[in-house]
């Protein structure tokens, strides 16, 4: 980190999110921030641990500091850490409506996001068991923003779960084409997030179209397009039948686009 670019020169908040709250990296961000520029920092810590030094950190701080304790069954003991992050990425995304005061808008919000869930459980089941029964050695996870977060989180989680033995990559979708690309070879598996802002689309589909043509034998390709039942997805999908594809449909799974 490098603290000198890092910190705006006008007043900011700092937004420290963890589960454990006892990393030293996450913590030093605070001290840092109180030591180079007290004078304009106000501080919010969204952590899944009360007992841990973040909370302590952040309650020390005062009327310059609001900790945000999230309930202990948040606090995961597990490898990946899934509950923990839902839970931290929910508090960041209800900030906004806090700010508001539009507990109304959130409730619908939540119950939203809970429907969205839902759907991928019961949609994307079936595909993951498809794709992960057969043999790779590669994941690529190839995302527009706003769902890049998403990728670079889900790359994290098959690196940590499969203890090293998958390597994952995350990428935008721009980025792919200039360097990760040439990674993929046939123990590969591509999953990427289409998007339904019409710019965007026409990028993704011509690198699924390059993707097509490539002499790949064995690589899969899984694709989560913001709608599936377009004339280009239509097409698109009996060129790649014959390519172990496999299709999503995220328009209804997806509050943004």
């Amino acid at each position: 980190m490098d603290p000198e670019s890092a910190f705006p020169k006008e007043h900011f908040i700092l937004v420290s999110f963890a589960r454990s709250g006892n990393s030293p990296e996450g913590n030093e961000a605070i001290v840092l921030a109180e030591k180079l520029c007290k004078e304009r920092v106000t501080h919010l810590v969204i952590t899944c641990n009360a007992h841990g030094e973040l909370s302590r950190i952040g309650n020390a701080l005062g009327e310059r500091g609001l900790v945000l304790d999230l309930p202990k069954e948040t606090n995961d003991k597990g490898l990946a850490m899934t509950s923990s992050f839902t839970s931290m990425v929910l508090s960041g995304l209800m900030l906004e409506y806090a700010y508001k005061d539009d507990f109304k808008a959130c409730e619908t919000y939540l119950e939203t996001l809970c429907t969205i869930g839902e759907n991928v459980i019961c949609e994307f089941d079936e595909i993951a068991q498809n794709v992960s029964k057969s043999h790779f050695s590669r994941v690529f996870f190839i995302s527009s923003r706003p769902y890049f977060g998403g990728a670079l989180e889900a790359h994290l989680k098959v690196q940590e779960l499969s203890g090293g033995n998958i390597v994952a990559y995350a990428s935008d979708t721009l980025g792919f084409r200039h360097g990760f690309m040439a990674s993929v070879n046939d123990e590969s598996v591509i999953i990427l997030t289409g998007s339904s802002n019409p710019i965007r689309k026409k990028y993704e589909l011509d690198m699924i179209r390059e993707l097509h043509n490539k002499k790949w034998e064995n690589r899969r390709l899984l694709l989560l397009i913001a709608n599936r039942t377009s004339k280009a997805m239509r097409i698109l999908s009996l060129r790649l039948a014959h390519l172990n594809t496999f299709l999503m449909n995220i328009d209804r799974l997806s509050l943004y686009s």
